[in-house]
């Protein structure tokens, strides 16, 4: 049987906050297995942000810098995460997953 519970402090405000027996029961309907760590006026805060796009994705990042390089397997265009270095091959996604699946 659901009850209320407290939860440990918010991880935004630091509050404390009361886990009500709806949103255990919205959690359950939705079948999200993590308790949140979120109070329900932070989370709809940072739902306010991630609408007007301040705030990218589930983990926060904003647009990341990526990097162009000519992909080692095919010689076509080679989009990175990451700075790339000369002493190492890129590949493309294609190549890259192609790899990855052979070996």
């Amino acid at each position: 049987m659901l009850q209320d519970r407290l939860m440990p402090p918010c991880r935004d405000c630091k509050k404390e906050w009361t886990f009500t027996v709806l949103e255990q029961a919205l959690q359950i309907e939705r079948n999200q297995e993590n308790d949140p760590s979120r109070c329900p006026e932070c989370r709809d805060k940072r739902k306010a942000r991630r609408d007007r796009g301040e705030v990218q994705g589930r983990n926060g990042r904003h647009d990341q810098t990526f990097y162009q390089a000519t992909c080692a397997g095919c010689g076509g265009p080679a989009k990175l995460p990451f700075k790339p270095r000369n002493d190492r091959p890129v590949y493309c996604q294609d190549c890259h997953r192609r790899n990855r699946m052979a070996g």
